[in-house]
């Protein structure tokens, strides 16, 4: 076993990080669908889009995580309907320095109400500008990390 992992990075490069630098990070992202869209976040490190979620606080369970991040990030409240995913990741995060192993849980959750946030409600460093966006109209490139599942992960969902 090697003393170093491959992580991916912000901007979608490659890193390799000693393991002994890495954090254990549980985190939980949610797709929202509603009819054609879903709810994105622009990532304000890179513009791209990405789904709303982050870091599990301690004691705390998946569904009250991804609850209280999509109020923080986009101001929605959701109802958690199902676990979609689980993807384990090694992730380098650029403007801290930080590397992290990742477990990401990534939930189906239905919209309890449509609002977004304004901009000075968002309470999130990168999560910016939440938006209703058509699937129809994402591409690859237009996504942070993990576009291709991603990307027919939406497609099924709103099809």
């Amino acid at each position: 076993m090697s003393d170093q992992v491959e992580c991916y990075t912000l901007y979608n490069q490659s890193k390799w990080v000693r393991r002994d630098q890495l954090s254990f990070r549980p985190t939980v992202y949610a797709i929202v669908p509603d009819g054609d869209r879903v709810l994105l976040t622009k990532i304000r490190s890179t513009g791209r889009w990405g789904l709303p979620g982050g870091a599990v606080e301690l004691g705390e369970t998946l569904e009250e995580t991804v609850k209280r991040e999509l109020i923080e990030e986009t101001g929605v409240q959701v109802a958690p309907v199902r676990l979609l995913h689980v993807v384990e990741a090694f992730f380098y995060y650029d403007p801290l320095d930080q590397a992290f192993h990742a477990f990401q849980f990534i939930y189906l959750c239905r919209p309890l109400t449509r609002t977004l946030a304004t901009p000075d409600q968002i309470q999130d460093g990168e999560a910016i500008a939440p938006q209703w966006v058509p699937v129809s109209d994402l591409r690859e490139d237009d996504l942070q990390r993990y576009s291709k599942p991603l990307l027919g992960w939406l497609q099924d969902l709103t099809d």
